[in-house]
């Protein structure tokens, strides 16, 4: 005779290892924790062959251990009608899932003799559930659970007879601005750490998750440990990109500003002059502000966004405004050294300034756009990948090289040269005798001996 349930109703043989299974689980799922479900999930599959079974244990599973007594012998109601909003969410998602489940039964049991490989589940689940069912996890529980927050505390010893401070430390953080909820604080096994969940009420992307990191880690966690001796942290995938953010953000300017000012000097010393140096470093910057407002444009404003096979509006990740900075500011470079020597060859040559700066731009012009044209192709080339950050430096390196080789080298530069004049090639006596002097174009030839002089020159020695 079969044993009786939880519930009070007979189990069907062919339930009996879920049952076992069932027994062995911890009473309270994590919800937050997808990757804990997908494993779980992968235990039944290997014990169950029809996915039919496979959801009506998971479904019996997941309601037994988070709303005991909930499945009640000759009930008809719908499961979804006799669970919290926020379960039957989540069993919504399974069902949604059906399908992935399938395919990893099959792939994993293609093999004759093998069974669902330990990774491939918990893969396909994992990468259909955080594409596609986000907003299934925001509807059932909350923005914050998809980026939740783990607090740990450094006790060094004790944890688990310290409970004061756990319940304290739980309704501090429960209190703080921002957060949705505060799990209690447990010790670990060596009770050297308490550890704790902290949900936000906001998204992982939306600015107040980034201000509670920074009242967490500042505020909250300083004050509540005042006075004990203990070392308070805020951890978690959410957090670590955060304080990746916060760091690379914290430093670009920085690596702008040591950029800048070496290119500056470089300018100046190849081509003897201050003012052009200035203006190199001022349309330098200039170009990349107008590649960093279209990338912001398209990706936060939404313009054009559906050109690029977006749905929404997409954050740019900290570090593409860096690398951008880093490759455009090499290519620009590039076109200005090869703008500003053809344009000081014709004025050693000529001495006419306006004449100078129309034969240098008509002379590397063809140079500038060719190469221009041959990078926009690779950069723009990137824009089919599915991956957002690729498509914002494909948009932003392809756009800032548009900007930079038309508008800035061949319009701005030679209009802001003809508008300085002679001014243009100006540097002060005293800083011309410090700087190096360096030939661009590699030391001058010396000047062929007129015809006349050779012709004398022979005849001398022949009457010797």
């Amino acid at each position: 005779m079969p044993a009786p349930t939880a519930a009070g109703r007979a189990a069907p043989p062919d339930h009996r290892r879920s049952q076992l299974i069932s027994e062995r689980a911890d009473a309270e799922i994590s919800t937050a924790d997808v990757a804990q479900a997908a494993g779980v999930t992968r235990a039944l599959i290997h014990y169950f062959r029809g996915i039919d079974e496979i959801l009506d244990a998971v479904t019996q599973q997941l309601v037994a251990s988070l709303l005991p007594g909930s499945l009640n012998a000759g009930t008809e109601v719908p499961v979804q009608q006799r669970v919290p909003h926020n379960v039957a969410a989540f069993l919504d998602m399974i069902e949604a899932n059906r399908g992935v489940w399938l395919a990893a039964v099959a792939a994993g049991t293609g093999t004759k003799g093998a069974s669902p490989g330990p990774d491939l589940l918990r893969e396909a689940f994992l990468e259909r559930i955080l594409a596609n069912n986000t907003d299934l996890i925001t509807e059932g529980f909350g923005p914050g659970y998809n980026g939740p927050f783990t607090t740990v505390v450094d006790v060094g010893h004790g944890a688990s007879a310290d409970t004061s401070l756990a319940s304290h430390l739980q309704s501090d953080l429960a209190a703080t601005s921002g957060v949705a909820k505060a799990t209690p604080l447990t010790p670990t096994p060596d009770g050297a750490l308490l550890t704790g969940t902290v949900i936000p009420s906001t998204g992982p992307q939306d600015q107040p998750t980034e201000t509670l990191y920074n009242t967490l880690v500042n505020t909250t966690l300083p004050q509540a440990l005042k006075g004990t001796g203990y070392q308070g942290y805020v951890t978690g995938l959410r957090a670590a990109q955060t304080e990746f953010d916060q760091i690379v953000t914290s430093r670009l300017p920085y690596i702008i500003a040591v950029v800048i000012a070496v290119a500056f000097l470089l300018i100046m010393t190849a081509f003897r002059s201050l003012p052009l140096a200035v203006k190199a470093a001022v349309l330098n910057l200039f170009s990349i502000a107008a590649a960093y407002g279209v990338v912001v444009a398209v990706f936060q404003f939404g313009w054009g966004r559906s050109l690029l096979g977006i749905s929404q509006n997409a954050p740019v990740e900290a570090y593409v405004p860096m690398i951008m900075f880093a490759i455009v500011f090499g290519l620009s470079m590039d076109y200005e050294v090869f703008l500003l020597s053809r344009v000081r060859e014709a004025w050693d040559c000529t001495r006419n300034h306006h004449e100078s700066v129309a034969t240098g731009l008509a002379s590397a012009a063809r140079v500038i756009t060719c190469a221009a044209l041959i990078m926009i192709a690779v950069f723009i080339s990137f824009v089919t990948s599915t991956n957002v950050v690729i498509k914002q430096l494909s948009v932003g390196l392809a756009a800032s090289i548009l900007i930079d080789a038309t508008v800035v080298r061949l319009l701005l530069v030679p209009a802001v040269m003809y508008l300085f004049g002679t001014a243009s090639w100006w540097l002060p006596k005293w800083l011309g005798h410090i700087l190096p002097r360096i030939d661009v174009e590699g030391a001058p030839e010396p000047p062929a001996a007129p015809a006349a002089e050779i012709a004398a020159a022979t005849t001398g020695r022949a009457a010797q």
